[in-house]
C-alpha cells in the first residue's frame, strides 16, 4: 500500500514538474519577445536615419554576437526595411546584411546545417537579396539531397531574379521538372514568371533541346510572362508531335494576345486532338479578331461538346461581327441536328440572354440582325429564354419585342429574316 502511494506521489510530482517547466518556458519566451520588440523599436529609427542621411557614420557597434537578442532584432528590422523600401534603398539594406554578417552566417548554415536549417537559410538569403556569394550558395542548394531545401533555394533565386543565376537554372530545368527531383512544378513555374523577361534571352534558344514535360512548363510560363519576344519561338511548337505541347502553346499565344499569331492559330483547322482545338478556340476568343469568326463558327458543330462551348464563348467575346456569320451558318447548314447543336451552345454561352437584353436599345444598328438570329433560334425550338423574357423581363420594351418575335417566328414558320413593314 505504501509503495502504491509513493508511486502515485511520484506521478503527480512528475506532472507538476512538467507544468512548471512549461510555465517557466513560456515566461522566459515572453520576456525574450518583449525584449526583442523593445530592441526593434529602438533600432528601427536609427537604421532609417542612417539610410537617409549620408552624414551619419556606420554603426560598427551594432555588430552583435551571434544569436544575441540584438542580433535578431537588427535582422528583423533590416528584413522589414528591405520589404518596404524603394529600389535604391533596398540595395543599401542589402549591403547592411553583408556588413553585419547575416549573409555570411546564413551561407555557412546553408552549407553545414541540418535539412531544416538549410531550408531556413535558403529562405533568408533570398529575402536578403542579391550577392555573388549568396547566389553561388543557392545555386549549389538546387542539388541538395532534400527537396525542401531545393524548393526553397529555387524560390529564393526567383525572388532575387539575378541574371547570374539564369544560365544554370535554364540548364537544370529538365532535371528539376523530373518528378524524382522532388521540386514542385508550381514552384518552378512561379520562379520563371517572377524572373520575367530577363529570363528570355537565356531560355528561348534552349527550347529545341527540351523534352515535352519541360516544354509544357516553359510554355505555360512564357504565356504568363506575356512577352511578344517569345512569339517567334512559340509558333513552331504549334506543330510539335506532343498534343499537350501544342495545346499549351495555343493557350500561351492567346495570353500574349498579339494579332500577328492569328494566321498560325487558324492554320490548325485540321487539328485532330480535341483539347488542342479547345485551346485554339479560347485563344481566338481572347484575341477577339474578326479573322477568327469562320474558324469558330465551324467549331460550333465540332464533335466534342467542350470545343463547341469554347467556340460559342469565343464568338461571344468577338461580339457583333460574329452575329452575321452565325445567322449565315444557321441559314445554310442543311443538317438540322448541327443547327440545333449551334443553338444549344449559343444558349449555354450566354449569347441568347445578351441578345434579349439588347432588344431594348432601339438605336442599335445591329438590332435587325439580332432579331433575325433570335427568330432562327426559336425556329429550332429554343424558346425557353424568350418565353421567360416575354413575361418576366424588367423592361417593358424588351417584353414587347420578345412577344412580337415569338409571334413572328410562329407565323413565318421559322423564316430567318423578318419582313420589313
Amino acid at each position: 500500500m505504501a509503495l502504491i502511494t509513493f508511486v502515485i506521489f511520484l506521478f503527480f510530482l512528475f506532472i507538476l514538474f512538467i507544468f512548471a517547466f512549461i510555465a517557466l518556458r513560456r515566461w522566459r519566451r515572453g520576456v525574450y519577445f518583449k525584449r526583442l520588440d523593445r530592441e526593434v523599436e529602438r533600432m528601427k529609427p536609427l537604421i532609417v536615419k542612417f539610410l537617409e542621411d549620408p552624414n551619419v557614420p556606420f554603426p560598427y557597434e551594432w555588430k552583435y554576437s551571434l544569436h544575441a537578442v540584438e542580433w535578431q532584432a537588427l535582422e528583423k528590422v533590416l528584413l522589414e526595411l528591405k520589404t518596404n523600401a524603394m529600389k535604391e534603398k533596398k540595395r543599401s539594406v542589402e549591403k547592411l546584411f553583408q556588413e553585419f554578417g547575416y549573409a555570411e552566417f546564413y551561407q555557412s548554415l546553408l552549407r553545414r546545417g541540418n535539412r531544416w536549417e538549410r531550408a531556413i537559410a535558403a529562405e533568408r538569403l533570398g529575402a536578403m537579396g542579391a550577392s555573388q556569394t549568396s547566389i553561388a550558395e543557392l545555386i549549389k542548394a538546387l542539388k541538395d539531397p532534400y527537396k525542401e531545401v531545393r524548393s526553397v533555394a529555387l524560390r529564393s533565386l526567383a525572388h532575387i531574379a539575378d541574371e547570374r543565376s539564369l544560365p544554370l537554372l535554364v540548364k537544370e530545368l529538365p532535371q528539376m521538372v523530373n518528378p524524382e527531383a522532388g521540386v514542385f512544378i508550381s514552384t518552378l513555374k512561379n520562379a520563371m514568371i517572377r524572373m520575367g523577361e530577363s529570363l528570355l534571352p537565356t531560355l528561348l534558344p534552349q527550347l529545341e533541346t527540351y523534352d515535352a514535360r519541360t516544354l509544357c512548363l516553359v510554355v505555360d510560363s512564357l504565356g504568363e510572362i506575356g512577352s511578344k519576344e517569345a512569339i517567334a519561338s512559340l509558333i513552331p511548337l504549334l506543330a510539335h508531335p506532343d498534343p499537350e505541347v501544342r495545346a499549351r502553346t495555343a493557350k500561351a499565344l492567346g495570353k500574349i494576345n498579339d494579332p500577328s499569331t492569328i494566321p498560325d492559330l487558324l492554320g490548325m483547322k485540321e487539328e485532330p486532338v480535341w483539347y488542342v482545338r479547345l485551346q485554339v478556340c479560347r485563344s481566338l476568343g481572347l484575341l477577339g479578331d474578326f479573322r477568327g469568326i469562320d474558324f469558330l463558327t465551324k467549331r460550333l458543330i465540332d464533335e466534342n461538346w467542350q470545343v463547341r462551348a469554347a467556340a460559342a464563348e469565343a464568338l461571344l467575346k468577338i461580339g457583333p461581327p460574329a452575329l452575321s456569320a452565325i445567322v449565315e451558318m444557321l441559314k445554310e447548314n442543311k443538317d438540322r441536328y448541327a443547327r440545333e447543336q449551334i443553338a444549344e451552345e449559343l444558349q449555354r454561352s450566354g449569347m441568347v440572354e445578351e441578345l434579349i437584353h439588347s432588344l431594348g436599345n432601339a438605336d442599335d444598328p445591329l438590332l435587325e440582325l439580332k432579331r433575325s438570329l433570335l427568330i432562327a433560334l426559336v425556329s429550332l425550338g429554343m424558346t425557353n429564354f424568350l418565353s421567360w423574357a416575354s413575361q418576366n423581363h424588367p423592361s417593358v420594351g424588351v417584353r414587347l419585342e420578345v412577344s412580337n418575335l415569338l409571334k413572328l417566328a410562329a407565323s413565318s414558320n421559322g423564316n430567318l429574316t423578318r419582313r420589313t413593314e
